[in-house]
């Protein structure tokens, strides 16, 4: 995932062809949806929608056309009273997230969004943005799936993986899902994996190996527990280490 910290490099990437209202334009001037390139026009028509939660853009990036789901962090947001997580290193915990479970290219732009104001009405930061870029070919049905998960996930607290990876007791890669029994096959060769290789490929979405330890033992008391309360148990699993 690339982070931009340059902003003249972020604003030469990234080429915006309407605002998030929808309103269009083509290099600064008011312009209407067919006056946008084929690619576009599609996006515009078949997916772009002010009501996903996220701010949805009509963009260019580098050299492809697409649309953009941006969220943006800020950190003076007061964690103790809205329970949520809204800073720099949650916009990079949840870009990692959407990378291991989507298709799409994230990239983040660091302090280049616009500046936020702090509770005591002050000007604040400059916000970082997550961004998700989408291609016009996905499917309504693909797009709404991702918009739903950054409406529900892109400001939570995330305490435990969606999934993991693992391995079983012929010490083939496997994958564990939160909530559910049982290992899933992973196209990894089979054999020889260790706990440390499996550590390894899990540090890619920033899961530890505690968070894998504790998601085993899960999965493990689920096969004789359907009704185990995976929540307490992964605390529980993660104190002990």
């Amino acid at each position: 995932m690339k982070i931009y910290t340059d902003r003249n490099e972020y604003e030469n990437d990234l080429t915006y062809y309407c605002n998030a209202c929808g309103e269009v334009f083509i290099d600064g001037i008011d312009s209407k949806p067919e006056d946008l390139p084929l690619p576009l026009q599609k996006a515009y028509d078949e997916l772009w929608s002010d009501g996903t939660g996220s701010y949805c853009y009509l963009v260019k990036y580098k050299d492809e056309y697409g649309l953009a789901l941006i969220n943006e962090y800020h950190e003076f947001t007061d964690e103790g009273k809205s329970g949520e997580m809204n800073n720099y290193e949650q916009a990079v915990k949840v870009g990692n997230r959407v990378e291991n479970m989507f298709p799409y290219t994230v990239f983040i732009g660091k302090e280049m969004g616009f500046p936020g104001t702090t509770p005591d009405g002050s000007q604040g930061d400059y916000a970082t943005e997550l961004v998700v870029f989408i291609k016009p070919e996905t499917s309504r049905k693909d797009f709404n799936a991702i918009a739903d998960w950054l409406y529900n996930n892109a400001y939570k607290n995330i305490e435990h993986p969606d999934a993991c990876y693992s391995r079983d007791m012929n010490n083939n890669c496997t994958i564990i899902k939160w909530g559910e029994s049982g290992y899933y096959k992973t196209d990894y060769p089979e054999g020889k994996y260790t706990d440390d290789i499996v550590d390894e490929i899990n540090l890619v979405g920033n899961i530890t190996p505690e968070m894998r330890r504790a998601m085993e033992c899960c999965s493990i008391a689920s096969q004789s527990n359907p009704n185990l309360n995976w929540e307490k148990h992964y605390k529980m699993c993660l104190q002990m280490g």
